[in-house]
């Protein structure tokens, strides 16, 4: 059981870090949008890190990015991140449905 409780230790760690870094991504993003393409941004709702009463603010993010909107720029820095954080976003969440498959029927 031992091995298990390491495996779940680095799992929750693994999954802190990709947060961290997901936390990071969202950051540049709206800058290089805000700076790069004021226009996108303003389309987005002008997000920003503090959302201000805006509770869907995350949601319209993922979902901005999921339905590739940000491809609409002209600044290819930008649709190359927007692309890293749709592959990053959705293997968090393969990542997530993993370790709840194989951890929670041991609970």
């Amino acid at each position: 059981m031992a091995g298990n409780d390491s495996l779940l230790m680095f799992s929750i760690l693994l999954l802190l870090g990709a947060t961290l870094v997901w936390a990071g991504l969202v950051v540049v993003f709206f800058r290089r949008m805000r700076e790069r393409d004021p226009e996108l941004y303003r389309e987005l709702g002008r997000p920003g890190l503090s959302v201000e009463g805006r509770s869907g603010a995350t949601l319209e993010l993922v979902g901005f990015l999921l339905r590739r909107k940000y491809a609409a720029s002209a600044d290819s820095g930008l649709r190359r991140l927007g692309d890293l954080m749709r592959v990053f976003f959705i293997g968090y969440l393969v990542a997530l449905a993993a370790g709840f498959a194989v951890f929670i029927p041991d609970w």
